[in-house]
């Protein structure tokens, strides 16, 4: 039989608390949005696994990419936006609270390509955003 003033141990119920709150603060920081523009006959954004080996690819550097919000042809508002580096590659930094959830217009410009607007779903699970761009061509004298 137990007696009334037994208390039970609190370190065990301290320590899943803490795991719990370090869980849920996890959960609303930052993430990030990973990419690359490289050339390809259609200007068109699309998700592709880690691995897809069109990542491997040559890549077009001073390429802007915009995630915008979906409301209407061509999007609304900026959510985030930066350009891609010399190989190409992009990195987007999406704040507490800035992770749209469904889709967004990805928009694609710059002075070597043609500007593309797709709409799409943003990657989870360390897929990637790869985005084709038309090149323009190059004048003789660049």
């Amino acid at each position: 039989m137990l007696r009334k003033d037994a208390r039970m141990p609190r370190s065990p119920l301290l320590v899943a608390l803490a795991a719990v709150a370090m869980f849920l603060v996890g959960c609303g920081g930052t993430s990030k949005i990973r990419g690359k523009v490289v050339p390809g006959p259609v200007g068109v954004t699309t998700v592709v696994a880690s691995d897809d080996e069109r990542l491997q690819n040559p890549g077009i550097g001073g390429v802007e990419v915009a995630l915008l919000r979906d409301t209407g042809p061509r999007g609304g508002g900026v959510i985030a936006k930066v350009v891609s580096d010399e190989t190409g590659a992009f990195e987007i930094p999406l704040g507490r609270g800035q992770h749209p959830g469904g889709a967004v217009v990805v928009r694609v410009q710059g002075d070597s390509i043609y500007s593309a607007h797709t709409r799409s779903f943003l990657p989870s699970g360390g897929k990637h955003l790869l985005c084709t761009a038309v090149e323009r061509a190059k004048s003789p004298d660049s």
